[in-house]
């Protein structure tokens, strides 16, 4: 956990970087997976597909540039991770 808070630390002593939402999130197998096919919902149990990784946790940052994000990505612990920048729709 000590790695996760220098992380947080670390971003709010960079200007321009704020955690805008971040949480630890649950097992593949206490998901849902929502699929919509011709206007029908169907629900399974458990993830999206079968898959050995899995999403354990996310951060919604903002960051002048990805630099300065893989910069403070080397704070937390040695995780394979990935990186998206967020579509802006206009």
């Amino acid at each position: 956990m000590g790695r996760f808070e220098a992380f947080d630390r670390a971003c709010e002593a960079r200007d321009g970087v704020e955690i805008l939402a971040g949480e630890a999130l649950g097992d593949g197998d206490m998901s849902t997976t929502v699929r919509t096919r011709g206007g029908e919902r169907q629900l399974t149990d458990g993830p999206y597909a079968e898959a050995v990784e899995q999403l354990g946790g996310f951060y919604l940052l903002q960051a002048p540039d990805l630099d300065v994000v893989l910069e403070l990505l080397t704070e937390l612990p040695a995780y394979d991770m990935q990186v998206s920048p967020v579509v802006d729709p206009v």
